[in-house]
């Protein structure tokens, strides 16, 4: 029996770096369809693992949690959840596993910027964010329909009132004192960081958020997350600049 037990832990230890996206000290990611090429006892070795590896307190994962996390790890839709002990959960995401503590709230997958830092905004062109593969596609729009706006799917595109811009803009990360006026509030500008707390952005990501600034200092676009009252797009907008995040090799 130890030689068995020896040789699945070699296995497990393989799969993990076949199929763990991420580790945090607070989450384990894992690639949903590598998982499910896995034999039932390695599938079942890997849940159990990621519980260990953020619970290294606990003595023992049973087989009734385990077999339940299988069950709903391979039929289960986003948002479905499997409880683990020590306070763990199973969650199902779209192509991917989590496990984690079951109140966790993971970060939105997207561009972000170091903290601290400023980028001119190239308007038409590509700005590439250092430090990441991605890159903001910015167009000035020669036609343009209010339902196309309205209708916009992708919470990294933004369309704004090019008026809105006041000089080239810019993308940054927070800074003390920032406000933002939301879309939505009525030109009411909370403190950016109470705004942040109330739109339930998650903390991990608050520092290096990109957000996009107008040549005078205003938040324009708090971007993947809300444009401002001042930057929206009305029927009387005259003309409308598109801001589009992509991966560094895209192109649309």
């Amino acid at each position: 029996m130890a030689a068995d037990y020896e040789l699945l832990t070699q296995m497990r230890d393989w799969a993990w770096g076949q199929v763990v996206q991420e580790e945090t000290g607070e989450a384990i990611v894992l690639d949903r369809a590598g998982w499910l090429a896995q034999p039932l006892a390695l599938q079942r070795a890997l849940i159990r693992e990621a519980a260990y590896r953020l619970r290294p307190h606990l003595r023992d994962v049973d087989f009734v949690h385990v077999e339940a996390a299988v069950q709903v790890a391979r039929d289960g839709t986003t948002g479905n959840q499997a409880t683990l002990p020590g306070g763990l959960a199973l969650t199902v995401g779209y192509d991917t596993l989590t496990v984690a503590d079951a109140a966790y709230q993971p970060p939105p997958p997207g561009p972000t910027l170091p903290p601290g830092t400023e980028v001119p905004v190239a308007l038409p062109g590509r700005t590439p964010l250092p430090g990441s593969g991605w890159v903001l596609e910015a167009a000035l729009l020669e036609t343009w329909t209010l339902a196309e706006v309205t209708g916009n799917p992708d919470r990294w595109t933004a369309y704004l009132d090019a008026e809105s811009l006041r000089g080239a803009p810019v993308l940054r990360t927070r800074r003390p004192g920032d406000r933002f006026r939301p879309q939505g509030l009525g030109g009411h500008a909370p403190p950016l960081p109470d705004w942040m707390v109330n739109a339930r952005v998650p903390r991990a990501v608050r520092d290096s958020l990109p957000l996009l600034v107008s040549g005078d200092g205003e938040i324009l676009w708090v971007c993947g997350w809300r444009v401002s009252e001042t930057a929206a797009v009305r029927p009387e907008t005259r003309r409308v600049a598109r801001f589009r995040f992509c991966r560094q090799n895209a192109r649309t």
